[in-house]
């Protein structure tokens, strides 16, 4: 007998998962876990949003040292 993990679609928001329980009649403390869960994903998610945006404004700081000067018109040329 082989387990079989079945894929199960990701809840796009809380609501979603919220009337999930409902239906399904789930004990009210699972509703309680599911919503700590969330929170828990929820900050981890905008840790990992704030880092990368604190890279990215890294990133920006150092490319105006690499910029090269203007190129000059072709009529300075001439």
């Amino acid at each position: 007998m082989v387990n079989k993990r079945k894929t199960v679609r990701i809840p796009s928001s809380y609501i979603e998962i919220m009337d999930r329980l409902i239906k399904q009649k789930i004990i009210p403390c699972y509703s309680e876990a599911v919503r700590v869960a969330l929170d828990r994903a929820i900050a981890r998610d905008i840790k990992m949003f704030n880092e990368y945006k604190r890279k990215i404004m890294e990133e920006e700081i150092e490319i105006p040292s690499t910029i090269k000067p203007k190129q000059k018109k072709m009529d300075e040329f001439f």
